[in-house]
């Protein structure tokens, strides 16, 4: 899914539902992960922006939340997820604080 100012939102069907949340105080990205299915599942999170990655592992009917900083980047966001080769989630974006901002620096090769 697109929307503005660089929103985007891929999901492939499996049992991991991620949910987004923003701290525009702190300029962090929060995925919250819920294991929906019967068996352990072994996550990996990546930051597109510092190919920075995170694991985390969920018992069934887990969840997790991990948080990602958006200062450096001046609140813009990528973050993949993959659980498994068959799925993989991506969310970009950019956390809005009514600040002065710039073109998504990953555009710019900026980062």
């Amino acid at each position: 899914m697109h929307g503005p100012n660089g929103f985007y939102r891929r999901f492939h069907s499996g049992p991991l539902a991620v949910g987004t949340g923003y701290d525009i105080r702190a300029e962090k990205v929060t995925l919250t992960f819920t294991n929906t299915g019967s068996s352990r599942l072994q996550l990996t999170a990546r930051d597109a922006y510092t190919s920075a990655r995170t694991t985390v592992s969920l018992r069934a009917g887990q969840t997790a939340a991990k948080s990602w900083p958006v200062v450096r980047t001046r609140g813009w966001y990528d973050l993949v997820v993959t659980a498994g080769a068959d799925s993989e989630y991506r969310c970009a974006g950019h956390v809005e604080n009514g600040k002065d901002s710039i073109t998504d620096p990953a555009m710019g090769g900026l980062i």
